[in-house]
């Protein structure tokens, strides 16, 4: 009796429907802290530091806000080796690449406008593009490496030569978190087969992240979810998973409205 009990309590590992839920909330935390917190009630894309902290001096209220702006934005990087990570297992798992890249594809491209409403910069703005971006540009390095196989110098250094394409396609397009993405995504493909140590190197790829963006700091805290997913996909809604993230940016682009 007591090995049957024993055997039903034993602890289960995370699905990848498991991680997702996890990301979607980092995911919604880090918009509604920048969309709604940072750049409209608190107006940080246009006023100064020293203007915002003689708001903080002036109003406890103020710095009630910036701390959970801050908190808000350590969390959305939580959502980046998550989203990585899951890219890469759908790479593997998908039964058509194309229409896997068309997804992704079509997530990127109607996020834009949302995004644009979202952040508080209207419907058109070319100083940055939505993250979901670099999920495009890092699902195609992702084909080109698994093109080249074969282990060698030359093939190696092909290899480089892609993923530094794929940081410099997101830094020239302005992608937001763009290059944590694609440096993320590659760290955990090398480990594609290496269940054991995905969480180590995930760590790994958050510290370089910090270098880009030091909030990455924290991100290496989701990873550890990444020791737990038991290679199960669980039940998932593919209408919801890729309908969240333009939706989520519409609603906040529609309330941040109302806050001006």
């Amino acid at each position: 009796m007591s090995m049957r009990l024993s055997a039903q309590r034993a602890p289960r590992g995370t699905s990848a429907a498991g991680l997702r839920k996890w990301a979607l909330i980092f995911l919604t935390a880090g918009v509604i802290g920048q969309g709604l917190i940072q750049n409209r009630l608190l107006n940080m894309d246009v006023i100064s530091a020293n203007e915002l902290l003689e708001h903080m001096q002036a109003d406890p209220a103020v710095m009630t806000l910036v701390t959970i702006a801050l908190v808000c934005k350590v969390m959305e990087t939580c959502a980046v080796p998550l989203f990585s990570f899951l890219l890469v297992e759908g790479f593997l798992r998908t039964r058509s690449f194309e229409k896997y890249l068309i997804r992704v594809g079509a997530v990127a491209l109607i996020s834009e406008l949302p995004y644009n409403l979202a952040m508080g910069s209207g419907i058109i703005d070319l100083s940055s593009r939505n993250p979901a971006l670099s999920l495009l540009i890092a699902l195609l390095m992702l084909y080109f490496f698994n093109r080249i196989s074969e282990k060698c110098f030359k093939n190696t250094a092909m290899k480089a030569l892609i993923f530094l394409a794929a940081v410099l396609w997101c830094g020239m397009l302005r992608i937001d978190h763009g290059v944590c993405v694609v440096v993320m995504v590659c760290f955990l493909w090398y480990v594609r087969e290496k269940g054991n140590v995905r969480a180590v190197f995930g760590f790994l790829g958050s510290m370089v992240c910090t270098m880009f963006n030091m909030y990455y700091i924290a991100s290496g805290l989701a990873c550890i979810m990444l020791h737990r997913y038991d290679e199960e996909r669980g039940e998932q809604n593919a209408l919801f998973n890729y309908a969240f993230y333009p939706a989520l940016l519409l609603i906040v682009g529609i309330l941040g409205i109302f806050l001006v």
